[in-house]
């Protein structure tokens, strides 16, 4: 069945035509043709049969569907909450002076829902390449999730179809996941600007106002302990900087967005680099999770030693 549109509330309507319990997939199909869609995702690699990747949150379906969301408890009491802000202000010869400071404000408590991590894989489909999802079930416990699967492709591409042909075989037994652009070793130095001026451009594009400052000031510390090399993001980590210090075999997670904690890997980087964000995160295989308070710099400095 083909769906053209933004987005469904009803999934009923588009899986009404199948038995309960019987497996299907969602799909694009001749995904060549798609390249304007595929440009938003920032796809560095070639998508080759067997690829499977979790897409870039370029809307609030696709961004819950990395990331999570929160409920926010309204009826409940507020509670405390701190966070980074930069100010400017004149002094009295009229120069901007920039302060660094650490608010802290109350709020209604949160409840964070985890994110769905719907991935995309790379098939063929009548000898063209295309995209689906992961096998799905058509039963009750499973309708929200057949919905928001929906809505992910419908949020990149506009359309999908709904297909109940048995794409088993055209599913390569070694998948790849496309989750870092890792620049050239020793092409890009954080010290020659060509890294920092990239990820600036990232920054302002996604940030506001003093954000933007507070973003890079940590950036900037961190690569002044020269990175032997400096990666982004995409898919689940489209947020995220890594810096690689080899020579330590300590590896720095670095977020685009303020609010986020710094994640410290050591020499199994290139492993974890494989694993999606959801993996990561939810069994703790960093080494150390850093908030952004005063002692952020501190405890950066020691692991960097």
């Amino acid at each position: 069945m083909q769906i053209n549109r933004k987005r469904i509330i009803n999934v009923d309507n588009f899986i009404s035509h199948l038995r309960v319990n019987e497996e299907f997939y969602i799909s694009i199909k001749n995904i060549e043709s798609k390249l304007k869609e595929l440009s938003k995702l920032d796809l560095t690699t070639e998508l080759e049969v067997g690829n499977k990747f979790l897409p870039k949150a370029i809307g609030s379906t696709s961004r819950y569907n990395s990331n999570g969301k929160f409920i926010i408890h309204r009826d409940r009491q507020k509670v405390p909450y701190t966070f980074e802000r930069y100010w400017e202000r004149l002094d009295y010869q009229k120069n901007t002076v920039g302060t660094y400071c650490y608010i802290t404000k109350v709020r209604y408590p949160r409840t964070h829902i985890k994110a769905p991590n719907c991935e995309l894989i790379v098939t063929k489909i009548e000898g063209e390449k295309a995209l689906i999802s992961t096998l799905l079930i058509k039963n009750d416990k499973n309708k929200d999730f057949i919905k928001h699967y929906i809505n992910l492709f419908l949020e990149i591409f506009g359309e999908c179809e709904i297909i109940r042909d048995d794409l088993t075989s055209f599913m390569p037994k070694n998948v790849k996941r496309l989750n870092w652009k890792i620049f050239p070793i020793g092409e890009k130095p954080w010290k020659d600007n060509s890294v920092r001026d990239l990820l600036t451009k990232n920054v302002e594009s996604n940030e506001r106002g003093n954000n933007r400052k507070v973003i890079l000031r940590s950036m900037d510390k961190i690569g002044a302990n020269n990175p032997n090399w400096t990666g982004v993001g995409i898919g689940g980590f489209n947020d995220y900087v890594v810096f690689g210090f080899d020579n330590k075999n300590v590896y720095i997670l670095e977020s685009l967005k303020n609010g986020n904690a710094t994640y410290v890997f050591d020499k199994n980087w290139e492993e974890l680099s494989k694993l999606s964000k959801a993996e990561i995160l939810n069994n703790k295989l960093q080494i150390d999770r850093i908030i952004h308070t005063s002692e952020w710099e501190t405890k950066l400095n020691n692991i960097l030693k």
